[in-house]
């Protein structure tokens, strides 16, 4: 699979509470796939949740040259799964841009960082 663009066409971000979050989780998913024109379209979210505090939320398209993607769409119609070694490239893009997204959300929101940032201890 080679993951020929990526675009964000929408996101929530909501502020709950101000307490201490103890946990921060995220999660993605695939939505939908379809073919479009010699591409494959994948409609996936990547969201952020930090424990009784906040949500982030990022839809996202992204478009993908796919070797068998009449098999790839009808096996994800059958059983809303994939196997990882079938996406993985695409999950990666998805993870970094979403992680990077819901940093600069996050930061508007004066929320912690989704991951943990480097550094210095003395």
């Amino acid at each position: 699979m080679i993951v020929k663009r990526l675009n964000l066409v929408g996101f929530n971000a909501k502020k709950t509470s101000e307490i201490k979050p103890t946990k921060i989780n995220n999660e993605m998913k695939i939505k939908s796939i379809e073919k479009a024109d010699e591409e494959v379209k994948f409609q996936l979210t990547f969201s952020v949740v930090y424990e009784d505090l906040a949500n982030l939320s990022l839809e996202y398209e992204a478009f993908c040259d796919v070797e068998n993607a009449d098999q790839l769409i009808k096996d994800f119609k059958e059983s809303k799964n994939l196997k990882s070694e079938d996406f993985g490239e695409l999950l990666n893009i998805v993870l970094k841009n979403g992680m990077l997204e819901a940093f600069v959300l996050g930061k508007e929101l004066r929320l912690y960082p989704p991951f943990k940032l480097p550094g210095v201890k003395i």
